[in-house]
């Protein structure tokens, strides 16, 4: 059975556009995620663009807002795409950041975790094969601790 990757044909209105990044911290490196407490995913922060944002704003404020992380904005990793939950196209362009100030976090319906983590532990928790293959990209494949 072939499964219907990106659309060929696809009006640009019709595509949902979101921004995130793979933050990190120093000595030793870890990597920030998040925990959707919707549908029990660990994930990369990421969120939808709002009117008038640039897909660089976005990307800071959803970390911001997910994680209670400010960031630097670092080079740009890749863009994600694929069919959502209810067979939309989706565009995630994903930065590198790192992090400047780690304010309080605060659970809330969407965001119930997070968790800074060493490279190998990350890519074994988090839940989707693109956001661990990202992290191999912005990582050169590095695997240990």
């Amino acid at each position: 059975m072939v499964r219907q990757a990106w659309p060929f044909l696809v009006d640009d209105k019709e595509i949902v556009r979101s921004a995130g990044g793979i933050v990190t911290r120093d000595h030793p490196l870890e990597i920030l995620l998040v925990h959707n407490a919707k549908h029990n995913e660990w994930t990369l922060p990421k969120g939808h663009v709002e009117e008038g944002e640039s897909l660089e704003e976005t990307a800071l404020r959803e970390v911001l807002e997910e994680s209670a992380c400010l960031c630097s904005l670092g080079e740009k990793l890749a863009t994600l795409r694929y069919l959502d939950r209810s067979g939309k196209p989706k565009e995630v362009h994903f930065w590198k950041m790192d992090l400047v100030e780690s304010r309080r976090f605060t659970a809330n319906d969407e965001i119930d975790d997070i968790r800074w983590l060493a490279f190998a532990k990350a890519k074994r928790t988090l839940t989707f094969k693109t956001d661990k293959l990202l992290l191999k990209r912005a990582f050169g494949g590095r695997e240990e601790d």
